[in-house]
């Protein structure tokens, strides 16, 4: 919902709704169903897009001034649609311009940018060795990490809270095979962590399904890039079927959908899962299919 009616995008969706119906009261039905139809893809965009911005906006002026109709006409309640539409247009410009110039500055920026980068892989694949982060951004790994929960730094603070005050504020921590995990998201310097892992993980020496958003470790070090999967996960199982181990970060870039996979993985029959390995950066667990175990 908050990628629908939240403040920063409330207004997309109204001039998205909006300007397909307008359109369709011009006589474009064809193209004023399909903009409407289009509403819930802009939306997905959105949510896969890094930092949820509504890039989508950029579109909507082209289209709806390019569809307004030749000549006047007017709908039941008596509006211009010509006019109706090029205001449309013209709100979605007002709309597209801070993410526009920000598009536009990012490549001045970067031509303009100070100070020491590194290859985004630290030269481990000659292809992105183009491919700078700076320093900062590489090197300094940090983290929110939640310090209320029971037995972290300020675990005490359910002291000074009822019942209930608890039960809404104090968040279980994540448990997966009866191992609490840490309430961890990484925030910077997830290339230097990604890469850590990933050296680790070599050791495995199998394809590995690591329960993350992130799952670009085969870019960092010889770990098998596992079949069916993507390099970012939301949620899904896609290509577990294809690894020998799953992989669980102690600290995650997105401890939400490490939540959301491990509770999947728990109600997915067909294998057994075993830790077989536990350090201070992940906990790997072999895979054994049940259809293997019959052979």
């Amino acid at each position: 919902p908050e990628l629908i009616v939240g403040a920063q995008y409330l207004g997309g969706t109204l001039l998205a709704l909006a300007g397909g119906l307008f359109v369709r009261q011009s006589g474009r039905f064809v193209q004023g169903y399909s903009l409407i139809l289009l509403i819930p893809a802009f939306i997905f965009v959105t949510y896969q897009n890094f930092g949820n911005a509504p890039i989508w906006v950029l579109l909507l002026p082209a289209l709806y001034f390019g569809l307004r109709p030749d000549e006047e006409k007017r709908n039941g309640a008596g509006w211009d649609l010509r006019d109706a539409i090029g205001f449309v247009g013209a709100a979605a410009v007002a709309l597209s311009i801070p993410h526009l110039t920000n598009i536009v500055m990012t490549g001045l920026r970067h031509v303009g940018a100070t100070g020491e980068t590194v290859s985004i892989d630290f030269g481990a694949n000659p292809v992105l060795r183009d491919v700078r982060v700076s320093e900062l951004r590489a090197f300094d790994i940090t983290a929110i990490q939640t310090l209320a929960a029971p037995g972290a730094l300020f675990g005490k603070v359910s002291e000074f809270m009822d019942k209930e005050q608890t039960a809404r504020v104090i968040s279980e921590p994540v448990a997966f095979m009866g191992l609490d995990l840490p309430q961890c998201n990484l925030t910077n310097g997830l290339v230097a962590a990604t890469a850590v892992l990933a050296k680790e993980l070599e050791t495995l020496l199998a394809p590995l399904f690591v329960t993350d958003i992130v799952a670009q470790h085969w870019i960092f070090a010889d770990v098998p890039r596992l079949q069916g999967s993507a390099p970012w996960n939301y949620g899904s199982l896609s290509g577990i079927e294809n690894a020998e181990y799953v992989v669980v970060p102690t600290c995650a870039r997105s401890d939400e959908y490490r939540k959301t996979i491990l509770e999947k993985i728990e109600n997915t029959s067909g294998f057994r899962l075993s830790l077989t390995h536990d350090t201070p950066h992940f906990r790997a667990y072999s895979i054994a299919w049940d259809e293997d175990e019959g052979n």
